[in-house]
C-alpha cells in the first residue's frame, strides 16, 4: 500500500518539475524580442471660441491734468508818461485824511458816568476764618480823574474791629472808568462797596 503511494507521489512531482521546465523555456524564448510600441493616444483640442478672459486688475494710466490757461502778459506801460500823452495826477499828503489819537485823561471826548472796571476781592482774615466768623464791611472812597481809589474808610461793618483792614486794601486796588463832564474827568466823592465775609458750609 505504501509502494503505491510513493508512486504517486513520484509522478506528481515528474509532472510539475516538466511543467516549470517548460514555462522558464517560453518565458527565455520571449525575452529577446523587443517589446512592441504602445499606441500613442491623441488628445483633442480644446478651443473656446469667442471667449475672452479678464483679469482682476486693470492698469489705467493717469488721466492728463490740463494747464489753466495762462492770462495774457500785462501790456508794457510806457517809461516816460509824458511822451505817451499820459497826465498823472499828483499826490499829496493833504488827500490823506489825518487822525488824532490822545493820550491821557484830556482825550475823553464824550460825557458820562463813572464804572467800574476791575474789583478786587478783600482777603478773608485768618483769624475770622478759623472762628468761622462771618460778617460784611462798607467802605466809602474817592474815585479820581484817573480812574484809581483814594481815602478808603470804612463807614459800616459788622462785627467790628474784624473785617475793616482787609475791605479798606481791596479797594484800593479797585480801578474805574472816570466821569466825565463837559470833555474832562472829574472826581467822584462818597463811593461805597460792600464787602462780604461768608463761609462755606
Amino acid at each position: 500500500m505504501y509502494r503505491w503511494r510513493y508512486l504517486f507521489a513520484a509522478a506528481l512531482g515528474g509532472a510539475v518539475t516538466l511543467a516549470l521546465l517548460a514555462l522558464m523555456h517560453a518565458l527565455i524564448a520571449t525575452g529577446g524580442r523587443a517589446p512592441e510600441e504602445s499606441t500613442p493616444i491623441r488628445i483633442a483640442d480644446v478651443t473656446m471660441s469667442g471667449a475672452r478672459i479678464e483679469s482682476g486688475f486693470v492698469a489705467r494710466l493717469p488721466e492728463r491734468i490740463e494747464e489753466p490757461e495762462r492770462p495774457p502778459p500785462a501790456a508794457a506801460l510806457p517809461e516816460d508818461f509824458a511822451a505817451a500823452g499820459i497826465l498823472v495826477p499828483e499826490m499829496t499828503a493833504a488827500l490823506a485824511p489825518q487822525l488824532q489819537i490822545g493820550t491821557g485823561p484830556s482825550a475823553v471826548a464824550t460825557d458820562g458816568e463813572y464804572l467800574p472796571i476791575v474789583k478786587i476781592a478783600a482777603v478773608y482774615p485768618r483769624r475770622a476764618q478759623e472762628r468761622g466768623i462771618t460778617g460784611h464791611c462798607i467802605v466809602e472812597y474817592t474815585v479820581t480823574t484817573s480812574g484809581a481809589t483814594r481815602d478808603p474808610v470804612p463807614v459800616d461793618c459788622s462785627p467790628p474791629g474784624v473785617f475793616e483792614e482787609s475791605a479798606v486794601k481791596a479797594a484800593l486796588r479797585f480801578k474805574y472808568r472816570p466821569r466825565v463832564v463837559d470833555g474832562q474827568p472829574v472826581e467822584v466823592t462818597g463811593v461805597r462797596n460792600e464787602f462780604l465775609y461768608e463761609l462755606d458750609e
